[in-house]
């Protein structure tokens, strides 16, 4: 591949004036450069997807992009810069589809041209004929043979290719450290709104990741770029943690767990309310008055400074002698 197609493959058109048009400025107006960064590139997601089109993701764009997930949504939504499907799920830009419908137009005719050309040249039925020394006067044996082989040439160094940009991607994600980067890189803010979307805890998530991680190990697995692993992490982990919620053991367990946790949270009231108690008439003491709670316990023989569940208990179960 040519210096000149590795920059366009990836290429669209885009207008020198963009930042004039009207609802570009009322975007410049809400959210300045910022949101006029983050409108083209979401363009470029867009470009990036076989049908120009995105779920309506705006955590995951957000996370891609290390923006706020509000100022995504509100440029793909406030401003009429981009369509939606008729089940409201995905996103477009139209004016992005008709560029790229000529474009892809022109791509398609260049295409059949070249087939055709190939097919007059190495024969209808895809084989190159090896032209014999009566139709090629000025050629060798050895030229012939090596013209024969070229295409056998090319096309082994393509399938070399492509093979090690396999293994490229797969030694990306296999390799050790992904997850360690993926934590320390991602913003904290971004990475909360992540996790709340998905309804997990930070450790459930961190927990969820390694085992996604090693399915990928497991499957070879591979990945355009960073970015592009980091967003199927997050899609994984999210199927995985609504999995685990349909689960009816994992449904058990949540009970349980919250039992649990009330539980602890009605007790810890408890006690603070009985140290609060207790402070009160240290108080009462220092300052040399008697309450009626003190005279009650007085009489009862009960230890002031005991707690209230501790007093009825005594009351309502008191000692026996036993002779």
């Amino acid at each position: 591949m040519s210096p000149r197609q590795k920059q366009t493959t990836s290429y669209f058109p885009h207008d020198s004036n963009a930042r004039n048009s009207a609802r570009l400025i009322q975007l410049r107006m809400r959210h300045g450069a910022a949101g006029y960064g983050v409108y083209f590139m979401v363009l470029e997601r867009l470009r990036e997807e076989s049908d120009y089109t995105s779920v309506k993701d705006y955590n995951m764009i957000a996370f891609d992009l290390r923006v706020d997930a509000s100022l995504v949504k509100s440029v793909v939504e406030d401003f009429g810069l981009f369509a939606f499907t008729d089940d409201g799920e995905c996103f477009y830009s139209e004016s992005l589809k008709g560029r790229m419908e000529i474009k892809d137009g022109v791509s398609r005719q260049r295409s059949e041209a070249a087939k055709k050309g190939a097919a007059r040249r190495w024969g209808n039925n895809g084989e190159k004929l090896v032209e014999s020394s009566e139709n090629m006067p000025n050629a060798s044996q050895t030229d012939a043979k090596r013209i024969a082989n070229a295409s056998e040439t090319d096309a082994k160094k393509s399938k070399v290719k492509k093979s090690k940009e396999k293994e490229n991607a797969i030694a990306f994600i296999a390799r050790e450290g992904f997850l360690e980067k993926f934590f320390s890189e991602t913003p904290a803010e971004s990475y909360r709104s992540v996790c709340a979307d998905i309804g997990v805890d930070d450790g459930t998530f961190r927990r969820l990741a390694s085992a996604v991680i090693a399915e990928w190990d497991t499957s070879a697995r591979t990945h355009r770029d960073y970015s592009d692993a980091a967003s199927n992490l997050i899609s994984h982990v999210r199927r995985k943690a609504m999995a685990s919620r349909a689960s009816p053991v994992a449904a058990s367990a949540t009970a349980v767990e919250r039992a649990e946790q009330y539980r602890a949270e009605r007790e810890a009231e408890r006690r603070e309310r009985d140290a609060e108690t207790r402070r009160y008439h240290e108080l009462l003491r220092r300052e040399g008055v008697v309450s009626g709670y003190e005279l009650y316990c007085r009489e009862r023989g009960i230890d002031p400074s005991a707690s209230v569940r501790e007093q009825i208990k005594t009351e309502t179960n008191p000692k026996t002698d036993t002779k």
